[in-house]
């Protein structure tokens, strides 16, 4: 029998936003894993509420992304149909949105970042941290898909933040 690695036979050739989804579900998973495995112990359901939250998102997320992956058709017409979905204004507005998003939010990231390595009794700063990270890392990802440029400045706070930055750039 065939070794199933769950690839794509494709995978090279396929455009560099849906080959990423490959990487970051691989980043997922992990993160997948660890959550659970870091909820196994913990007995009362007040405590893991705010880790099962998470592990939803997460595990919503990577299915929605790997069917993504799994559907994308790699025909000419196939990438018209995404374009057509994809217009140049909802393009704009997925950017704007994205970098609002990150402006407002990187802040208070990287403060919750430093209180749940300061102190021990960081579950729900690191919760928090976790959470919102996630969704700073989903509009990161969406500026680096639309090659939108990033400035030094937010580069560095989001090196600070410990987000992980387009490789491209």
């Amino acid at each position: 029998m065939p070794i199933a690695s769950g690839i794509r036979p494709d995978h090279d050739s396929l455009p560099e936003n849906i080959k990423g989804i490959w990487t970051d579900n691989k980043e997922r998973w992990l993160k997948i894993k660890q959550l659970y495995n870091y909820l196994l112990p913990i007995s009362q359901p007040c405590d893991r509420y705010e880790y099962l939250k998470q592990l939803k998102d997460l595990w919503y997320t990577y299915k929605r992304e790997l069917e993504r992956y799994d559907n994308y058709v790699a025909s000419p017409e196939g990438e018209a149909a995404n374009d057509a979905e994809s217009s140049p204004l909802n393009i704009a507005k997925d950017i704007a949105n994205a970098r609002s998003y990150i402006t407002k939010n990187i802040d208070r990231l990287i403060e919750l970042k430093k209180v749940s390595l300061s102190s021990d009794e960081s579950t729900k700063a690191l919760a928090d941290f976790n959470v919102l990270c996630a969704k700073i890392q989903q509009r990161v990802d969406v500026l680096s898909a639309n090659d939108a440029p990033l400035g030094d400045d937010l580069k560095a706070k989001l090196k600070e933040a410990g987000l992980s930055l387009p490789s491209s750039e």
